[in-house]
């Protein structure tokens, strides 16, 4: 995928797809359950893999407790049918060797990440490199962008907390 993403700088569509978060068919429940991370579910427009969308959608129902009127969205085309060089690849990978090389790429990343975060190193938007990885995951985290979004989400929602007290107090004062 990360191959992928560096090809499509060369058609100019870099901005058309974003790599903020992997999962596999073994991490289909998010651990975030938070407002920020419902938005992202809720808002997902799947591109292909109906049954794999499907399942994603049925563990992460937690995120009606935090939009109930928004719901999942579909897919627009059905899934092509697998050719030859989806298929052949995906046979040569799937056993001992591709077990080896998926293992041999996850300690690469892991540890070319954790080296960019103790250096510091920045994004071309001035933003803190961060990966958070595991085995069957990955999520990128900029800046702590998530942490600081839901900290003023909780600031702006205790100040309404407040003054709808405040309001309900001087209304029943009036009585």
């Amino acid at each position: 995928m990360h191959l992928y993403k560096k090809l499509t700088f060369l058609t100019g569509r870099q901005h058309f797809y974003c790599m903020n978060y992997y999962i596999d068919e073994k991490a289909l429940l998010l651990k975030e359950k938070n407002i920020f991370t419902a938005i992202e579910i809720k808002t997902l427009l799947p591109v292909c893999g109906e049954q794999i969308t499907k399942l994603f959608f049925g563990a992460n129902t937690w995120a009606c407790e935090y939009l109930p009127a928004c719901n999942y969205r579909g897919q627009e085309k059905t899934d092509p049918r697998a050719s030859l060089f989806k298929k052949m690849p995906e046979w040569m990978l799937n056993g001992k060797v591709g077990n080896r090389l998926e293992n041999y790429f996850f300690q690469l990343t892991r540890s070319r990440w954790k080296r960019k975060a103790e250096k510091g190193k920045r994004n071309k938007k001035g933003q803190t490199m961060e990966l958070i990885t595991g085995k069957h995951f990955a999520r990128s985290n900029p800046g702590s962008f998530q942490e600081k979004v839901l900290a003023l989400y909780e600031q702006k929602l205790s100040g309404l907390k407040q003054t709808a007290y405040r309001d309900t107090i001087t209304f029943s004062s009036v009585k």
